[in-house]
C-alpha cells in the first residue's frame, strides 16, 4: 500500500486572512472552490478555507 504524504501545517499570514475575508464577502461562505485563486489563497485547499471559516465563527 502507498503511504499518503502529509502536508505540513502552515500558519495563516495576515495578508492571507485579509484576502480570505474579502473572498468570503465576494463569493459567500461555502463557495470555497471559487475562492481558491483569490489573492494570496493559492497555497490553500478548499478544506483549509472551510476549516478557517469554521474557526473564525467559534
Amino acid at each position: 500500500p502507498k503511504k499518503l504524504k502529509k502536508h505540513s501545517r502552515r500558519k495563516w499570514e495576515l495578508r492571507e486572512e485579509l484576502d480570505f475575508l474579502e473572498a468570503v464577502e465576494l463569493y459567500g461562505a461555502g463557495n470555497w472552490q471559487k475562492m481558491l485563486g483569490h489573492g494570496c489563497l493559492t497555497n490553500r485547499t478548499a478544506v483549509n478555507l472551510k476549516d478557517k471559516w469554521r474557526n473564525i465563527l467559534k
